[in-house]
């Protein structure tokens, strides 16, 4: 019970495998699939929506900000769920080329659990994240990570460009 006239009844999945090849590169290819159930349209009341508050775990890295943590909604009845209504699946790979340094990218494909109302759209787009790190010390790391998403028909055409982010990073350990 969320409240007296108010009950939540939302879940979420995350189902994942990865293989990783015996070689000196040591390549990686996964697949994974995630799940955060969306409100229904008409829900009398009650919540049917995931509700992310204190999670660090995320789908991709623009889809989250864009899709789940940023939506201005077309009408009250549009939510995209506070960290819920998408089901994704992502491809990823990664190889070490040389010694000290991974190379790894993944595809995130997402739609959303429950068609927004007001449009009757669900498919939220494609995401691309490419990431180099470098081991400089055992205690140093570099890392710099491109993301790129070209979102699709759940986005109002006046927010449906593509989004770009550019990260780089330092992490010290001591």
């Amino acid at each position: 019970d969320y409240s007296a006239s108010t009950d939540i009844s939302a879940w979420a999945a995350i189902l994942g495998a990865s293989y990783v090849f015996d070689n000196q590169y040591k390549p990686i290819v996964g697949l994974k699939y995630d799940f955060r159930s969306g409100e229904e349209a008409s829900n009398g009341g009650d919540y049917n929506g995931w509700i992310t508050r204190f999670d660090n775990y995320k789908i991709g890295n623009l889809i989250e900000k864009l899709w789940i943590e940023a939506y201005a909604p077309n009408n009250a009845a549009d939510t995209r769920g506070n960290g819920g209504n998408i089901s994704a699946v992502t491809t990823s790979g990664s190889i070490i080329p040389i010694e000290d340094v991974e190379l790894s990218l993944d595809w995130v494909w997402a739609q959303a659990d429950e068609e927004l109302s007001a449009s009757g759209k669900d498919y939220i787009g494609n995401e691309f994240i490419g990431t180099v790190t470098y081991d400089y010390t055992e205690d140093v790391t570099f890392a710099f990570m491109g993301s790129y998403f070209d979102p699709d028909d759940a986005f109002r055409t006046t927010e449906n460009d593509a989004a770009y982010e550019l990260i780089g990073s330092v992490a010290v350990e001591f």
